[in-house]
């Protein structure tokens, strides 16, 4: 993690992948690039879990804690069938 921040606060593009394990069987895999303090998520393009809010919001609490991003933006295809 060391590493990581280090690579934050020199403002470098980092690409991250969060796998949140929602229960024994069901995990998400959230896609994101962080890049001078925006955190750039793609939603899944599958239906969402339930407990994926739960998971977002961990996401979000991250992004803010420990990456000092001051920025979030949130990718959805167009063509999401929850949409």
């Amino acid at each position: 993690e060391e590493e990581l921040l280090k690579a934050v606060k020199n403002n470098e593009s980092l690409r991250l992948s969060f796998t949140l394990h929602l229960t024994e069987t069901t995990s998400i895999e959230w896609e994101t690039i962080v890049w001078r303090g925006t955190l750039y998520i793609r939603v899944p393009s599958c239906l969402l879990p339930e407990g994926s809010k739960e998971g977002f919001v961990s996401l979000l609490e991250y992004a803010e804690e420990v990456l000092q991003c001051n920025n979030v933006v949130v990718c959805l295809r167009k063509d999401r069938p929850d949409r």
